[in-house]
């Protein structure tokens, strides 16, 4: 069962010199065709301020100064509006809105905020749209994009305008993105790009995907789509890439850009996986890099370790590109192989 709650918003009342008007509950249910309710600072204005343009030439528009308006779903509130203004469209039972700002809840007192310059919602659907200066954040993110839609059947917000995110673990640019509330997911899509960070005194990750999927609740985050991951002078390159990062003893998220030191645990590459380090070049089907230990565990195919003199295939290789050691194995089966190169004869 859905419940909406409709009434001005405390910080945006009207001032004492407009005209005020009380609307009973019943009669503003009947224009609005929902459960509603406004008390004060309503206007029937010939033509709606030219802050908030009215759609099709409704001279008959309903603004409101200060709108608040919440949506319930089996008695838990779902999410909270508030807008400065509010021109009710009665043909299209919609507003449009201006300044809104939107919390949405998804339990066990976790929220996702929204702030856009201008925007509009449907009073049956509770669908939203919200354009200019959106930033969209929580306790651990912020996004900023110029367009975004918030589906309320799915409870999924979209833009299909340029995401720029901001975090604790770095930035990431994309061509679109997503946030999937009830699962607590964010996705991005098209030319991903980023910096992430790999943990006190080492260099950050230098990052490019066609897709990036983020576990908000999980702390990994994955790449998949022509991976390139590049750090000092190692470059990898793979079909996903996902990294798995270690919050603070204790740490319930904290907010984006406070300086919390997040730990890169570890960095798993699958999938026609090729590293490039400094004289060497590593081919497998997985490769695991381990930041504390500074070790590069190749896997699969079996692995390849090539250089100018040698060439090394074993199922397990691992490779410490600080020292430029390496140790290979065999696992249960199967042999190492190595096989030298003979240096080029002089004349």
């Amino acid at each position: 069962m859905r419940q909406d709650t409709l009434m001005p918003a405390a910080p945006f009342r009207a001032s004492r010199n407009k005209r005020l008007f009380v609307i009973g509950s019943i009669l503003l249910a009947i224009a609005l065709g929902t459960t509603a309710l406004v008390v004060l600072g309503v206007r029937r204005l010939a033509a709606p301020p030219a802050a908030v343009p009215a759609a099709g030439g409704d001279t008959g528009a309903l603004v409101i100064d200060g709108l608040q308006q919440t949506a319930a779903r089996d008695g838990v509130t779902e999410w909270l509006l508030n807008a400065r203004t509010a021109v009710f469209l009665q043909a299209e039972k919609a507003f449009l809105l201006t300044e809104p700002r939107v919390t949405f809840f998804r339990g066990e007192g976790q929220s996702f905020f929204l702030s856009a310059a201008k925007g509009r919602v449907a009073t049956e659907r509770h669908d939203m749209e919200a354009e200019d200066d959106v930033v969209i954040w929580n306790e651990r993110y912020r996004a900023r994009t110029e367009r975004v839609r918030y589906t309320h059947a799915e409870r999924m917000i979209a833009s299909d305008r340029p995401v720029a995110i901001t975090g604790e673990r770095g930035e990431i640019t994309a061509d679109t993105g997503a946030v999937d509330l009830p699962g607590n997911r964010m996705t991005l899509a098209g030319a991903v790009a980023g910096r992430l960070a790999a943990g006190a005194d080492r260099e950050p990750l230098q990052i490019a995907s066609d897709r990036l999927r983020v576990d908000m609740d999980g702390d990994w985050a994955e790449f998949s789509g022509r991976v390139r991951l590049d750090q000092k002078s190692t470059t990898t390159t793979a079909d996903t890439l996902t990294v798995h990062y270690i919050r603070p003893a204790g740490d319930a998220g904290a907010a984006a850009g406070t300086g919390e030191e997040v730990t890169l645990e570890r960095v798993v590459a699958r999938g026609n996986v090729t590293v490039a380090a400094r004289d060497l070049t590593a081919e497998a089907a997985e490769a695991t890099y381990d930041p504390a230990a500074e070790t590069l565990t190749l896997t699969g195919r079996p692995a390849a370790v090539k250089s100018a003199s040698a060439v090394v295939r074993a199922e397990r290789v691992v490779i410490s590109p600080r020292t430029g050691h390496m140790k290979a194995g065999n696992g249960t089966a199967g042999r190492v192989s190595v096989r030298w190169s003979a240096p080029a004869s002089r004349p």
